[in-house]
């Protein structure tokens, strides 16, 4: 690299790493505030959130898990790295502070990643900073990096594998391979990311060589750091699970069996969830023109979604209005990266006229923080659901059933974190062995035999109570199921939205 080269590089990780101060210095003084405000046992808008909780506390303590028996503590987490990071803070913070503060975390590098997506595209270091922070507030933004779930995470790894790539996949070659090896364990779609962003890094770094034998010499480090980063998380995954990714996606395709809803009301549902997300980033449609199509990190973000988008249609379209569209948010990322484009050219509008670049990023920033009330009062509204539906219920239960009750349910979260009964999750992500059933009964019928699924797991499980949220019952005709195979139900708990039933197994 030339001389004018290394002064023009260094100027430009100066302007980021100024942005990134100002971001760093924003999240954290909000962090702080936000820990002031919760205290040690911070709540969590989500019932996975407790899962988390649950298995990190395993970890921990190691041995069976008298909740659910035989069962790791990874089986039912869609995150390795998100759950051994909590599991090591939480050997120094009680552990929902060490979740909370490791969302926070989640925050944090996602903001960074966001200003670094701007700062690539050439912007300032104010507009980099503004346009990393605005993405911290979008919609739902806050939701989703604060639910105590992998998501912050998983967003944070999308931003910086496509910062990464727009400022050259060869710049930072280690820390590029670092990440492909991490993003599959992060959350296992990012696969569909760290896969092409690894082999354009290796065929980036052949061509630079300018010779195969030298282009492979240079691979060597960039491949054994991927490999070192993946192996540990590989190994641990197939020594728990049998497999190398989560089985969760598998349990949910089976337990919703919506793959036979036929091509027409799939693609429905997915135009209408990618429709209602893309609400709030409409910018990025205005950007679409400018979108980085012959660069490595448009088309590895045009690929990256439509590979998510496609499996999601194919095999669970529903999933794309899961918990606020969590799944959805992993591609926020991308939008940015469209809306970020308008930092390098003015925005051209019909007539020939023009909207200088830093209006638009400006109106961008505007609207994030319009917009951001609303966000945060939809997080805060669910974390008093919580409180009123999962905290009571798991002090009802404890107060109520009988020590040796058997809990036959598909909210698992809050009931394995917060009580010590038996419990057998009927979807089958905490409980494996309740895969098989919907497999060979739901899926096949697409919903109609998921009764008498439920009813093989309750009778192998020896269940003695049934916990079911009424919107569940309602879709998933769950009670309905059970009293069609013979089963005898008596309600124990008949307020809240969850209802809780006493079961005798038919004769």
């Amino acid at each position: 690299m030339s001389s004018a080269s290394q002064s023009t590089a260094g100027t430009a990780d100066r302007l980021r790493f100024g942005a990134g101060a100002v971001v760093a210095l924003v999240v954290l003084a909000a962090f702080a505030a936000h820990t002031a405000l919760v205290g040690t046992t911070p709540d969590f808008p989500l019932d996975d959130a407790y899962t988390v909780l649950h298995n990190a506390r395993l970890l921990h303590e190691g041995g069976a898990d008298p909740t659910y028996p035989g069962v790791p503590a990874l089986v039912g987490s869609t995150s390795a790295v998100h759950l051994a990071i909590v599991a090591l803070l939480g050997f120094v913070l009680p552990l929902p502070l060490a979740l909370h503060g490791v969302a926070w975390a989640g925050a944090l590098l996602y903001g960074l990643g966001c200003a670094r997506l701007a700062g690539a595209a050439g912007a300032g270091p104010r507009t980099a900073a503004g346009f990393g922070l605005a993405a911290l507030l979008v919609s739902d933004t806050p939701m989703q990096l604060l639910n105590g779930l992998e998501t912050g995470l998983a967003m944070a790894a999308v931003a910086w594998a496509l910062a990464l790539a727009a400022e050259g996949v060869t710049r930072r070659p280690l820390a590029t391979a670092a990440l492909a090896g991490a993003m599959p364990f992060i959350r296992p779609e990012l696969a569909a990311l760290a896969a092409p962003l690894f082999g354009w890094l290796m065929l980036a770094t052949t061509r630079a060589a300018g010779d195969m034998r030298g282009g492979l010499a240079r691979c060597a480090g960039p491949a054994a750091v991927a490999v070192l980063v993946a192996a540990p998380w590989m190994a641990w995954a197939l020594a728990e699970t049998g497999g190398v990714l989560p089985a969760t996606a598998a349990a949910k395709r089976a337990w919703f069996a919506e793959a036979g809803l036929g091509a027409g009301r799939s693609l429905a549902l997915v135009g209408v969830a990618v429709a209602s997300f893309l609400g709030p980033f409409w910018m990025a449609i205005l950007a679409a023109p400018q979108f980085p199509v012959r660069t490595a990190a448009g088309r590895l973000a045009i690929g990256f979604a439509g590979l998510v988008v496609g499996s999601f249609a194919v095999n669970l379209p529903g999933a794309l209005f899961h918990n606020d569209q969590r799944y959805l948010y992993g591609l926020a990322p991308v939008l940015l990266l469209a809306i970020a484009q308008m930092a390098r050219a003015p925005l051209r509008l019909p007539g020939g006229r023009t909207i200088p670049p830093a209006w638009v990023i400006g109106l961008f920033v505007a609207q994030a923080v319009v917009l951001a009330p609303a966000g945060i009062e939809r997080y805060r509204a669910a974390l008093e659901r919580t409180d009123v539906e999962l905290a009571s219920l798991s002090r009802w239960a404890r107060e109520t059933l009988p020590a040796n009750a058997h809990l036959l349910v598909h909210d698992v979260g809050h009931l394995s974190w917060a009580t010590g009964f038996r419990i057998t999750d009927l979807v089958g992500l905490k409980t494996p062995s309740s895969i098989p059933d919907h497999l060979a009964l739901t899926l096949p019928s697409n919903g109609a035999r998921r009764g008498e699924a439920v009813a093989r797991i309750a009778a192998r499980a020896g269940a003695t109570h049934l916990v079911a949220l009424d919107e569940w019952d309602r879709l998933f005709a769950i009670t309905d199921g059970l009293r069609a195979a013979g089963w005898t139900l008596v309600p124990v708990r008949g307020d809240g939205r969850y209802r809780v039933y006493a079961l005798t197994p038919p004769v």
